[in-house]
């Protein structure tokens, strides 16, 4: 072989083919719960997916407040938007209200990464059938007793409408002035216990079998 051959063959020779590198799949955030204890209403977080670790019922899934012993409301979970291209830009890294925040919607930059983490708690399976977390808030225990204590009260001034319900249920006849105040009574008293705010709560509770 010349050399003019040579050079030609070096020149015009086909590209060797490039190895195809498999495109390495992101890494999905991790899931992120919110819970809530209707007792003490501590808001709670929870990360990873539910599924793996939590019982199921009728109502979704089991999670009870280590604190109060009463099964947590589910809430909702954080919605992390996937990676997406954007212009790269400054802003400011998000803060403590979003980072603390009680539910779990959110509108900050961080897209919800950073959404709910000082809330952070352990999901403890216990010898128990359902799984267990404690609230990190340190007022729970005082806001459990408050609302216990004034839930007690409320209960013993309408008991007469939970008697009334019991006769009905039995088979009894109600006259319209036993019926209607007992089911406005306990209307009331379910109304209260909605209350996702302490105070508010408390003054519901207090007003339960109170006449104007």
């Amino acid at each position: 072989m010349s050399a003019q051959e040579s050079l030609f063959d070096i020149l015009f020779a086909a590209e060797p083919p490039k190895p195809v590198v498999a495109p390495q799949a992101l890494a999905k955030p991790a899931q992120r719960h919110y819970w809530r204890c209707p007792d003490c209403l501590s808001v709670s977080v929870t990360e990873g997916p539910v599924e793996a670790v939590l019982p199921r019922d009728a109502w979704g899934r089991m999670l009870n407040c280590a604190l109060c012993g009463v099964r947590c409301e589910y809430m909702g979970r954080v919605n992390i938007r996937t990676m997406r291209l954007e212009q790269t830009r400054e802003v400011c890294a998000c803060n403590e209200k979003c980072q603390s925040a009680t539910g779990p919607n959110c509108s900050c930059i961080c897209g919800g990464a950073n959404h709910g983490v000082s809330m952070f708690v352990k999901v403890v399976c216990s010898t128990s059938a359902i799984p267990e977390i404690t609230p990190i808030d340190r007022k729970a225990e005082v806001r459990r007793d408050e609302y216990r204590a004034a839930l007690k009260a409320a209960r013993e001034r309408i008991a007469w409408a939970f008697a009334a319900m019991e006769r009905k249920r039995q088979g009894a006849y109600l006259a319209d002035q036993v019926y209607w105040p007992a089911r406005e009574a306990l209307a009331a008293l379910a109304n209260a216990k909605q209350r996702a705010q302490h105070g508010p709560r408390l003054k519901a509770l207090a007003k339960v079998g109170v006449r104007p």
